[in-house]
């Protein structure tokens, strides 16, 4: 599980992100999940976010991405676009998603903020991208969120971006994780003193015969140290 690598700006982390990719070649993984914000969008999200990126078209993220997104063989990576993404949509109706899966078989576009994927006949995964800030309490969102799903929408898992964040609860016989981000820590996040996580998630299930989970694991991969002007 990775999210928020955020290409196209100038703080991302395309060297660790590629590290990590090679993490999971050598551990025989064959499915990633990336719950969103592929892209660091090319719309003003805050006064002075154009300076933060250096691509400015949607055609130059399109670009970028299928010719620089880690590819491995045997991998497969199935996304969600996150609200950076969403802004192209927002500004000219072009969604990015579907553009980049076209151009790269190893790429599964899913949808827009949230998608939900079969695993097995009774094991669904949720890739969620909110659209809330940072909380007070790094478990708050998660919390919130799992508590507005009523009983018969729960995932067994769930895969929240945007938070570029790290933590991992059960809550509701649901298996929820935030998983961290690939992108340094920007001045603005600086700014409003948000603490970031580097890194992404190895995730192992053990399920019955019938598909059911019966023992859930998970690895984080932490990067401690960015990498200045990664691009």
């Amino acid at each position: 599980a990775v999210a928020d690598t955020h290409l196209g700006s100038k703080y991302q982390q395309l060297t660790h992100l590629n590290t990590l990719y090679d993490i999971f070649k050598q551990e025989e993984i064959s499915l990633v999940f990336h719950s969103g914000d592929i892209s660091e969008g090319i719309y003003k999200q805050r006064p002075g976010h154009e300076a933060d990126r250096f691509l400015h078209t949607a055609d130059d993220i399109v670009d970028y991405i299928v010719e620089n997104y880690p590819k491995r063989s045997g991998i497969t990576t199935k996304f969600i676009c996150g609200n950076h993404d969403a802004t192209i949509i927002q500004n000219g109706g072009h969604d990015i998603g579907r553009d980049i899966a076209r151009s790269r078989d190893d790429m599964v576009y899913l949808g827009m903020l949230n998608a939900t994927v079969e695993i097995t006949p009774n094991c669904t995964v949720e890739l969620n991208h909110p659209l809330d800030g940072s909380a007070y309490s790094m478990s708050y969102s998660l919390q919130k969120y799992i508590e507005s799903i009523s009983g018969g929408e729960k995932p067994n898992i769930l895969l929240n971006g945007h938070h570029h964040k790290e933590i991992v609860m059960f809550y509701r016989n649901i298996h929820a994780c935030e998983v961290p981000c690939m992108q340094a820590r920007t001045l603005w996040e600086k700014g409003k003193r948000i603490a970031i996580s580097m890194g992404g998630f190895i995730i192992e299930i053990h399920v019955d015969d019938e598909g059911t989970i019966q023992r859930f694991k998970h690895e984080y991969i932490p990067f401690y140290v960015p990498i200045k002007n990664d691009y």
